[in-house]
């Protein structure tokens, strides 16, 4: 858990931290690095609310005429399981 934290935040990917796990959204080009890691990979729907980094900004731009971006949550969800 803490390799893909190291990768994912090297990547500065926004991040929701939980207690085993990590939630991002969904990204095929993250998911193969996560599974190259070892990491459990699952596709889930859920909310998300990522930490908000060192600096309390964020990385904002409009995505507006991009028909085939959308905002819906599309996640992952893995790590250890109880």
């Amino acid at each position: 858990l803490t390799r893909a934290a190291y990768h994912l935040g090297n990547r500065h990917v926004a991040l929701q931290v939980g207690d085993g796990w990590l939630r991002l959204l969904d990204d095929y080009v993250l998911k193969d690095m996560l599974l190259q890691l070892g990491a459990q990979v699952e596709h889930i729907e859920a909310p998300f609310e990522p930490e908000h980094g060192a600096y309390g900004g964020g990385h904002h731009h409009s995505h507006a005429g991009e028909a085939e971006f959308s905002y819906a949550p599309r996640l992952h969800q893995f790590g250890v399981r109880p």
